[in-house]
């Protein structure tokens, strides 16, 4: 499939899920550094219910609540926080050196 995608397409693809990565680092270190206390962290770690059903409310008191702030399992001292905004700039770097190469033959092609 990747063959008959014209080069540029392939160049433009290739940049585009480099930035979604590079969100992806932003928001693990984001967190990780709410993890350790670099930065306070949000409000609520919770999402939104579209409606809210009373009976749920019975059941709240069963669940255990996990704080944003606490990582659940950290590995040599890294959470998977951390490990998340490490992984993905990896992907950053590879992807961003993959369209280096893209650029370099899409020019030598055209010259």
């Amino acid at each position: 499939m990747w063959t008959q995608i014209t080069p540029l397409l392939r160049l433009v693809l290739t940049v585009v899920v480099a930035a979604v990565f590079v969100w992806s680092v932003y928001l693990g270190l984001y967190h990780a550094g709410v993890e350790w206390k670099f930065w306070p962290g949000p409000t609520a770690c919770t999402g939104g219910a579209d409606t809210l059903d009373f009976s749920a409310l019975n059941a709240i008191n069963d669940v255990r609540v996990v704080p944003c702030d606490t990582p659940q399992f950290r590995f040599l001292g890294i959470s998977f926080a951390g490990y998340n905004a490490a992984i993905s700039a990896l992907v950053v770097y590879f992807l961003l050196w993959s369209a280096k190469g893209q650029l370099k033959r899409m020019r030598s092609a055209k010259g």
